[in-house]
């Protein structure tokens, strides 16, 4: 089980990584209740994406109510040590639904199926491995 460095930015902060868009520095945020990960449209207009490569509409629910999000399909994304390709993502426009906030996006469920993840709070370490199917 390989271990990476996490951060919390204050008291009532989130769990929160870094990692990288097709190249491009983002901090994701580390949330067990959200079963998408989702980046703001923002970051991804920086990493080199554009409109015209939204792949298709979502809608999933938020502590903001019932949000309408734009699916992504990244060519590259890096986070604990994984390095993914052509992985979906969810991703709105933050700041247009007065979402200021310290990081870049939120690591949800679909991002952690069929993985074993552990978190170190003292040591301020989240690991992670390939977690082997469940016995039926």
């Amino acid at each position: 089980m390989k271990s990476y460095p996490f951060r919390l930015l204050g008291d009532d902060s989130l769990v929160v990584v870094d990692g990288l868009v097709d190249g491009r520095d983002v901090r994701l945020a580390i949330d067990t209740g959200a079963s998408h990960t989702v980046v703001d449209l923002t970051a991804l207009l920086i990493a080199g994406y554009s409109l015209s490569d939204i792949k298709g509409a979502t809608q999933f629910e938020t502590a903001q109510g019932i949000m309408d999000a734009h699916v992504f399909q990244l060519k590259k994304f890096e986070v604990l040590g994984m390095q993914l390709t052509n992985f979906d993502i969810s991703s709105y426009d933050f700041l247009a639904y007065g979402l200021v906030t310290e990081f870049d996006g939120m690591l949800g469920l679909d991002f952690f199926k069929g993985k074993k993840v552990c978190f170190d709070f003292g040591k301020s370490l989240v690991s992670i491995e390939d977690s082997p199917p469940a016995n039926s």
